[in-house]
């Protein structure tokens, strides 16, 4: 009689052990804010809000990712590639909106939302479906800026500066 109740209380344990570690990379609203940690690395778990990497490459949570950098602290890409369903950056600080994209590629599947001053640096590309620049951007240190679909730059003051750099958009709107 032992027997079967070993049994299940073994099947019980892994079910819970399954079910807790599936938590740790799925959350409800898959929207991560970036905190900087300290060590500004993309990769590093305690560089957002919730302690989940958002790349849809090593967490496939099932919940589209957003990520947001709003905070006073530049992201550095520590790997690649990355990959994201939307990203919003905004901000005003000395690092605020910087992303250092140290050779690796950050593509995001759906809208590239952008305010405040925003600086891509290092040679790298980030590519988006869609983008909105309602602030500053400047590409440099060969960073590379691909925009599949339409780049709306007249949604507010919306400033490009290419510094180098390359980008190229499906549809360019300026006013």
């Amino acid at each position: 009689m032992s027997r079967p109740m070993g049994k299940l209380w073994r099947l019980l344990l892994t079910l819970t052990v399954l079910l807790v570690l599936n938590r740790q990379v799925t959350f409800a609203d898959g929207i991560t804010t970036w905190t900087g940690g300290t060590t500004g690395a993309w990769g590093s778990t305690g560089s957002w809000d919730t302690g989940i990497v958002p790349d849809n490459n090593i967490n496939p949570s099932g919940s589209p990712f957003t990520a947001t950098l709003q905070n006073p602290f530049g992201a550095t890409l520590d790997y690649g590639p990355v990959n994201i369903d939307t990203l919003n950056m905004s901000g005003s600080g000395t690092d605020a909106g910087n992303l250092y994209l140290n050779g690796y590629t950050l593509s995001v599947n759906n809208a590239l939302t952008l305010t405040g001053s925003q600086t891509l640096n290092g040679t790298g590309t980030l590519s988006a479906s869609t983008a909105s620049n309602s602030g500053t951007l400047a590409l440099a240190g060969g960073a590379n800026l691909s925009v599949t679909n339409a780049f709306d730059n007249s949604v507010g003051p919306g400033t490009l500066t290419l510094g180098g750099s390359t980008a190229a958009f499906g549809d360019l709107v300026m006013v």
